[in-house]
């Protein structure tokens, strides 16, 4: 019996099957690359990844109000094939408050958010002292000095380590004024003369001298060039160079106000009633130079030794690069009392005089200026907790907020009077406390779960 095959049916059997194989494969290769049917516009479309960090044990992660699993490698996941859309992410943890945030997720692309902070319901605080002076050094970040007592005192923000000074004399009258990362003046004016003693925190080597007019710690202007015996101060509108070893005086600089020290420098304004510069000596090579605005400046003040920041009769701010501020400036439409830069130095907080917390790139080449929070009280300070979270202090308590202006949070700790911020070190943040005419200096610790 002959056998007779239908050729037709057998190309047209395995065409099938090679067809189906190869969309199968397509799809199956498709999907492992991270691409997705996108339901709503009927299309395939590349998808993205939102990565999450630090996240920790316990920690509830929701998409949309869906959980997701999370994969934790060293404290960062991440939630692969995304469609792009905008998300509401959300993340729990046993009482804290929740982290939410609304994300875009493009195709093609990874989403990072780092420096997620979740803030304890009821963290743990610890009172350091009775104060009656604080400040921090703007030369070293993790170091403070406060009075307690009549007794000068530093405390290592990072350990809470704290040495007491008792060589040094305090006076109900006595301010202090860090000069650089450690050396301490102790400023003690009365109408006529002033007594200073500094103290190197380190040494604890002493020196102690009168000068012959009043001064307060806006007047000490800091030290010459690798000279700290050699101090730098104003007087009736002079900078005078002062040895403290035998109390010569030297002019250096005539009729000037508003005079301030950073990287070798003095930058002043002139003592005219008007004035739209900024002049500036270098102490190294004796050049003066000048920084011109194109309106009267009311005040100006140097911000982490690169950026100086200019107040203006127009409510304006303009905001110069030192390093180059012919090519590298920025203004803000508000007068600006506080400034610093991020620990990773990407952006700068800048608190406004009509009480708005305000994020601006620190190349100073993007227009944009980011209001996060415009309140109608006060608010007394705010500051970088790291290089994502914003602390910030309004006369009855501290708050969160984040770069994006989400996450605005009450940090709530037990007090009975005003509260003000006075630092931070990513981990806990020191407020002070006015309880019963006194301030109490204490620490609240916000990052207890990482």
């Amino acid at each position: 019996m002959e056998i007779k095959y239908n050729y037709f049916n057998i190309v047209l059997f395995y065409l099938t099957i090679s067809i189906l194989f190869i969309a199968v494969a397509s799809i199956v290769i498709l999907y492992s690359i991270g691409y997705r049917y996108n339901f709503a516009y009927n299309q395939i479309v590349k998808t993205g990844i939102i990565r999450l960090s630090p996240i920790v044990n316990g920690y509830e992660i929701l998409i949309d109000d869906k959980k997701i699993e999370s994969n934790l490698i060293k404290k960062t996941t991440q939630i692969p094939n995304l469609i792009p859309n905008t998300y509401q992410l959300s993340i729990n943890y046993p009482n804290h408050y929740s982290w939410n945030k609304k994300i875009t997720v493009d195709p093609n692309s990874i989403h990072n958010e780092n420096n997620i902070l979740l803030i304890p319901q009821k963290p743990t605080t610890t009172d350091i002292a009775y104060i009656q002076q604080y400040t921090n050094n703007p030369f070293s970040s993790g170091m403070s000095a406060y009075i307690n007592i009549e007794q000068l005192h530093t405390i290592d923000i990072g350990h809470l380590n704290i040495v007491k000074y008792p060589q040094v004399q305090i006076h109900p009258t006595s301010q202090i004024k860090w000069l650089d990362s450690q050396l301490i003046a102790i400023i003690t004016s009365s109408l006529d003369s002033t007594v200073i003693q500094t103290i190197n925190i380190y040494n604890h080597n002493i020196t102690h001298f009168n000068l012959p007019f009043p001064s307060q710690p806006q007047d000490i202007i800091g030290h010459a060039p690798l000279t700290p015996s050699t101090l730098l101060v104003t007087n009736n509108h002079n900078l005078y160079k002062v040895e403290t070893s035998n109390f010569n005086q030297t002019p250096v600089i005539k009729n000037i106000k508003l005079a301030t020290m950073a990287n070798n420098n003095i930058y002043f304004l002139t003592n005219q009633e008007l004035t739209s510069s900024i002049y500036y000596l270098n102490l190294l090579n004796n050049q003066t130079n000048e920084i011109a605005t194109n309106n009267n400046i009311k005040s100006f003040q140097i911000t982490n030794n690169k950026y100086l920041i200019t107040n203006h009769d127009n409510s304006l701010a303009q905001i110069f690069d030192i390093s180059n501020p012919k090519e590298k400036s920025f203004t803000i439409n508000s007068n600006i009392q506080k400034a610093s830069l991020s620990p990773d130095q990407n952006h700068i907080l800048l608190l406004s005089q009509s009480n708005e917390i305000i994020v601006i790139n620190s190349s100073l080449a993007d227009t944009t200026a980011n209001v996060l929070l415009r309140l109608q009280e006060e608010i007394t300070n705010s500051q970088w907790f790291d290089n994502s979270n914003i602390i910030y202090s309004a006369p009855h308590n501290t708050y969160r907020i984040d770069i994006d202006g989400d996450n605005n949070q009450e940090i709530t700790f037990p007090h009975d009077g005003e509260v003000n911020l006075v630092q931070t070190d990513q981990q806990k943040i020191l407020a002070t406390e006015y309880y019963e005419d006194q301030y109490l200096l204490k620490a609240i610790f916000i990052k207890e779960n990482n």
